[in-house]
């Protein structure tokens, strides 16, 4: 539930928690630094209580003392994490597998497809990809060439089947099941009185 404070208020509920975690208590709130610094230390010590009392270990002390003489604000923290977010969403798939695999080894496949919304199959690769060649790894495509995105297919395509490029051919049982659907043959142009019309395409 929301709930708003005046500044007194902010101040004496923000004193009352520095007192419970041995944190020297804030007079001057103007010394805006000094804030920022006890109530990341307020975050530390409650992420190491909830730690200690699920039985984790994944926040070291000189994690902890890293973090608290780094200068970096939790608004820092989240700033950077909504840049990573953006900088996901306008790569290209494999630039975006490859940023998957930052996430924590403790990471399933719906906590990645939750933070990056990715899909399931980008995390499942990620996942195995992270496992087979570490953080940050370029996907490996073992099955041959890297392959064509759909734009360049949908451009290829979209030349071939050009009227300077190549004909519908007039015999409609020159056709064949492409995907399920009937395509009719397309012959190539001639460029040349020279050149027959033996090339033969269907799109």
């Amino acid at each position: 539930m929301n709930q708003f404070y005046d500044e007194q208020e902010a101040v004496d509920s923000l004193n009352n928690m520095f007192d419970l975690m041995s944190i020297e208590r804030i007079v001057n709130v103007r010394h805006r630094d000094e804030l920022r610094s006890k109530i990341n230390q307020v975050v530390v010590k409650l992420h190491n209580m909830h730690n200690n009392i699920l039985d984790l270990k994944v926040f070291s002390n000189s994690s902890n003392a890293q973090f608290l003489s780094s200068g970096v604000t939790l608004h820092d923290y989240q700033t950077l994490i909504d840049g990573l977010t953006q900088l996901f969403f306008i790569s290209n798939k494999e630039q975006q597998l490859q940023l998957l695999t930052i996430t924590r080894a403790e990471w399933g496949r719906k906590k990645i497809e939750y933070f990056f919304n990715c899909t399931e199959h980008q995390a499942k690769e990620a996942i195995l990809l992270r496992h087979l060649y570490g953080v940050l790894a370029r996907p490996m495509y073992f099955s041959g060439n890297k392959p064509l995105s759909k734009e360049i297919i949908d451009q290829v395509l979209e030349l071939y089947q050009d009227d300077r490029i190549s004909q519908q051919s007039s015999n409609k049982k020159d056709k064949s099941k492409v995907s399920g659907e009937d395509k009719i043959f397309r012959f190539m142009v001639p460029q040349s009185s020279k050149e027959s019309k033996d090339y033969l395409c269907c799109f």
